[in-house]
């Protein structure tokens, strides 16, 4: 990208927040995220100043929202409209390239740190080595255990930022 293209998207994220950008950090893919860490109650409302004891909290926090029991009564799949026939062979190479050429752009890696740009630059040779993984995938039966890792992003509602309830986590897969 040019940088007319990446000044001209700084001043875009400056106008929107009201000012210059303070604090911000550039992930590989261009993307802007705010590296603060402002200080976050404990359970019991004292705030937690260290590094180390915030990231013991937001786990306690997350772990305790998103690891609920599972429901009494599990859902009937099978009665829920009509039956879809799902291919069970392994993706062609042209289906890939099709699937990389539609991704969009700018958008925040996961924890490979693989962005859409990256596969974009070559599409023909990311469908070849994607193939080469899927095949595999296929014969194995077995998803890569980097696939089923996710990082939890923390977005603010409102409410005081102290509080690990006013946050929503997101999952970048």
């Amino acid at each position: 990208m040019s940088k007319r293209w990446h000044s001209k998207q700084k001043k875009l994220r400056e106008k929107r927040s009201g000012g210059t950008i303070q604090k911000k950090t550039k992930t590989v893919c261009g993307k802007f995220h705010n590296d603060s860490n402002a200080p976050v109650a404990d359970k019991q409302g004292r705030l937690i100043t260290s590094k180390e004891e915030q990231d013991k909290r937001w786990a306690e926090h997350f772990q305790e929202v998103l690891h609920q029991t599972e429901p009494a009564l599990a859902a009937n799949v099978e009665s829920r409209g009509p039956q879809v026939n799902i291919p069970l062979e392994t993706p062609t190479l042209r289906e890939i390239d099709e699937a990389i050429k539609t991704l969009k752009n700018v958008k925040a890696p996961g924890t490979d740190m693989l962005c859409p740009e990256m596969f974009k630059a070559n599409p023909k040779y990311s469908a070849n080595t994607l193939m080469r993984l899927f095949e595999s995938i296929w014969r194995c039966k077995k998803v890569p255990t980097d696939w089923k890792k996710g990082i939890i992003a923390k977005i603010p509602k409102k409410g005081t930022r102290t509080d690990c309830n006013n946050w929503r986590g997101i999952t970048l897969l």
